[in-house]
């Protein structure tokens, strides 16, 4: 039997948590669920790419298996979300690393999607653009981790308060965030419901440059509904469009022009 990540459609088994199916296209890693204190030893990452997870655990590693994937079905106790902490621990043990590729999103552990040189070079691009204008006090961060009450999700770019090397000893929260920004390929339905952890976190504007419909998604004014949380104002951009500005502390700080970022 198993239960549905809503991050990835990725079927789970109910008695490890492990991921049984590989949903559409992912990285190479696959999503995870397994609580700290039945995490076998060795790497979680799958290295065969369509093959789905067996629930044996063997010497401990995870094993491919060439049946059918198991039902969507959702058990009748619930599994394992996991917490902030949690999520950490795991990190501290060395059960995931750097090389993991995966995030923290409402509990889910789940894989970061593949990178594809559009995308890459967006990021490239708005890290340039933003560089030039930001005040100083405020700096940009590129796909690292913004921790919030129930997720650690590591946005394309993220402008912090303070100084490069700041942030050692703890991870930025909303309240040092003026500015998330995810480039979405693939991605822009996880990027759209990403909005409500950005909202329930108090980020004040969160954009979602959609390079599939040619456009950028800003959002402000986030209002906290609990799990529910959404953004007041939500404006579409087009490459016909002049600019988007830059509003860090309630001040317009400058703007970039659509057309530079969509090019």
């Amino acid at each position: 039997m198993a239960t549905v990540d809503p991050w990835t459609s990725a079927a789970f088994c109910t008695y490890c948590s492990r991921p049984l199916t590989r949903p559409g296209r992912l990285s190479d890693n696959r999503a995870m669920s397994v609580p700290a204190s039945e995490a076998p030893a060795g790497d979680f990452r799958a290295k065969t790419a369509d093959a789905p997870i067996s629930a044996q655990r063997g010497n401990g590693s995870p094993q491919l298996a060439t049946g059918r994937s198991a039902e969507s079905t959702p058990p009748p106790y619930p599994i394992h979300r996991f917490t902030v902490a949690e999520y950490e621990q795991i990190g501290r043990l060395g059960i995931l690393d750097e090389d993991s590729n995966v995030e923290l999103l409402e509990g889910w552990i789940v894989p970061k999607m593949t990178k594809y040189p559009p995308h890459d070079s967006t990021i490239d691009l708005i890290h340039y653009l933003l560089a030039k204008l930001l005040p100083g006090g405020w700096f940009v961060r590129v796909q690292n981790v913004v921790v919030t009450d129930d997720s650690e999700p590591e946005p394309d770019l993220a402008v912090v308060r303070g100084e490069p090397g700041g942030y050692r000893d703890g991870h930025p929260s909303g309240p040092d965030v003026g500015l998330i920004i995810e480039v979405a390929d693939a991605t822009v339905g996880r990027d759209r419901r990403k909005a409500k952890i950005y909202a329930r976190a108090g980020i004040p504007h969160y954009w979602i440059v959609n390079l599939e419909e040619r456009q950028i998604e800003t959002l402000a004014q986030p209002i906290s509904g609990g799990p529910d949380a959404v953004y007041q104002s939500r404006l579409i951009l087009r490459e016909d469009d002049s600019a988007v500005t830059v509003t860090l502390d309630g001040a317009i700080v400058g703007s970039l022009r659509v057309r530079d970022i969509l090019r």
